[in-house]
């Protein structure tokens, strides 16, 4: 059990930080089934962490995904789509 545990922690941890550029919340917990002071010290930095990145870094990274996924059309884009139907 405490391997599929390690694993199951480093695995949320792992996306978490793809989504949200942290770990995952409250994977002491996952890991070994005890929440210690430590570890929601840790949960409390995590948090301040992501509440940072997302209030002042997060917009520039959700810009260029959306772009990528062609939910928005950067001002750039549209200058060359605009130039590109005149001629």
């Amino acid at each position: 059990m405490a391997i599929h545990s390690q694993l199951w922690g480093d695995n949320g941890d792992m996306l978490s930080k793809i989504y949200t550029g942290t770990g995952a919340l409250k994977s002491d917990v996952t890991r070994s089934g005890k929440m210690s002071f430590a570890s929601m010290l840790g949960d409390a930095t995590k948090s301040i962490n992501r509440f940072y990145i997302n209030n002042f870094q997060d917009k520039d990274r959700q810009e260029v995904i959306d772009i990528l996924l062609v939910r928005i059309i950067c001002s750039a884009c549209a200058k060359i789509i605009s130039f590109m139907s005149s001629i």
